[in-house]
C-alpha cells in the first residue's frame, strides 16, 4: 500500500506538476500585483496575524518598528499626531495601521495617547502602563525608545529559540520522509523474496 501510494504520487506530480508550478507562480505574481491593494492587504495581514507562532512574531516585529519610528520622530520635536501619521505610512501592516488610525482619531477628540491605544485592543497592558507613565512625566520619546529596545531584545531571543526548536523538527521530518521512501522501495522486494522462497 505504501509503495502504491508513492507511485501514485509520483505519477500525479509527473502528470500535473507543470500545472501546479504555473498555479503557484500565478498566485505569486497576483500577490505581488495586489500587494498595495487595501482589500488584499487587509485580508492577508489579518490571516497572517492569526497563525499560531508566526502571527505573534510578526506582530511583535512591526510593533518594534513602530516604537522605533515614534521614538525618533518625537525626539526630533515632531508633534504626536504628525509622528503617528508618518509612522502609519512607514509600517506596512494593516492591523497596526488601523490601530494607529484609531489612536489618532481618539487624540483629535481630546483623549490621551494611552487611552486611545487602549481602545484599539492591539497593545498589551504593559505597553499601556509605560505610555501612561511617559505621558505623565512628559518623556514619551524616552519611553518609546525603551519599548523599542525591550521589544528588540525579546524578538532576538524568540528568533534564537525558534531556530533552535526548528532544527530538530526539520531533521526528524527529513528523516521520516527518507525512511518512508526507502521502505516503499524495499518492502516489495522483501515480499517478493518471501513469496519466491
Amino acid at each position: 500500500l505504501l509503495t502504491r501510494g508513492v507511485l501514485h504520487l509520483s505519477s500525479f506530480v509527473k502528470a500535473y506538476g507543470i500545472f501546479i508550478l504555473f498555479f503557484l507562480s500565478g498566485l505569486f505574481f497576483v500577490s505581488r500585483m495586489y500587494k498595495n491593494h487595501e482589500g488584499y492587504r487587509r485580508f492577508r495581514d489579518r490571516m497572517v496575524i492569526k497563525l499560531p507562532v508566526l502571527g505573534s512574531f510578526l506582530k511583535a516585529n512591526h510593533l518594534t518598528q513602530c516604537y522605533q519610528a515614534l521614538a525618533l520622530l518625537l525626539h526630533a520635536q515632531i508633534n504626536l499626531l504628525e509622528a503617528l501619521q508618518l509612522t502609519r505610512e512607514m509600517i506596512r501592516f494593516y492591523p497596526l495601521e488601523t490601530a494607529i488610525d484609531t489612536v489618532a482619531q481618539q487624540i483629535m477628540t481630546g483623549e490621551t495617547l494611552h487611552k486611545g491605544m487602549l481602545k484599539t485592543g492591539f497593545f498589551d497592558q504593559g505597553t499601556l502602563a509605560f505610555i501612561k507613565a511617559g505621558e505623565t512625566s512628559h518623556r514619551l520619546p524616552l519611553i518609546f525608545k525603551r519599548l523599542f529596545e525591550n521589544n528588540q531584545e525579546k524578538l532576538m531571543q524568540r528568533s534564537k529559540q525558534f531556530t533552535v526548536a526548528l532544527e530538530p523538527v526539520l531533521i526528524v521530518g527529513i528523516g521520516v520522509l527518507v525512511a518512508l521512501i526507502l521502505i516503499a522501495m524495499y518492502l516489495p522486494m522483501f515480499k517478493l523474496s518471501t513469496i519466491l522462497s
